[in-house]
């Protein structure tokens, strides 16, 4: 593995320069909105298709399964019920932060995000109706974390890649087991962006790792 620091703003550009060559397109599709959410605050922070019209929506609440592309949704609530912690010590005083979902079938999806700011990572093999804590840590136990951040599945199989404000990490089985594959503290990781399974842009202020 090689680890490049590249200086963002090169990135910025590359871009920018992008968004203006789909901009000239002359046939961009029209946006329009297709769903409004009736509870406060309940915002979408993140969506994952695996098909045109089939997929998971991450809201702050919730996680929405949709089969007419986001138009409706079945909802699957995280609750302190239906969470096996394997054995994990968890505060549970503020319930489960959802920061992402990655979902390779109705039934199997990983669920991203933290217990008190801890990073943690839910997987379920029933479409939501029950997870297990699969990833349950902090790297400074000194300071306040930001959960996991970001995942991907580059190749839509079993090798996929999270962010915590510290570490980059790997799984090799579908997301059921993760380890450390870069350690950085305290830069505050915030996205990834994967090329394949051996290449991975992972942001954080002013700079891009690209693992290769």
């Amino acid at each position: 593995m090689v680890i490049f620091l590249l200086p963002s703003k090169q990135i910025q550009y590359f871009f920018v320069l992008l968004l203006l060559l789909l901009a000239s397109q002359k046939n961009m599709a029209q946006m329009r909105q297709v769903y409004v959410d009736v509870e406060e605050n309940n915002h979408v922070v993140k969506t994952y298709f695996y098909s045109p019209s089939e997929g998971y929506v991450a809201f702050k609440h919730w996680i929405g399964y949709t089969t007419d592309s986001g138009r409706t949704y079945i909802k699957k609530y995280i609750t302190n019920s239906n969470v096996n912690y394997n054995n994990y010590s968890v505060n549970l005083l503020f319930g489960f932060e959802i920061n992402g979902v990655i979902a390779f079938n109705q039934n199997t999806l990983v669920v991203y995000g933290s217990y008190d700011n801890v990073p943690s990572i839910l997987y379920s093999t029933n479409g939501g109706n029950s997870f297990s804590l699969v990833y349950y840590s902090q790297f400074d136990q000194t300071q306040l974390g930001t959960g996991i951040m970001d995942m991907a599945f580059p190749q839509g199989n079993t090798i996929g890649y999270a962010v915590d404000k510290d570490r980059i990490l790997k799984t090799y089985n579908g997301g059921i087991t993760w380890a450390p594959v870069s350690v950085d503290p305290a830069v505050y990781f915030n996205n990834i962006e994967a090329v394949d399974n051996n290449t991975l842009f992972a942001t954080f202020s002013g700079l891009v790792i690209v693992l290769m």
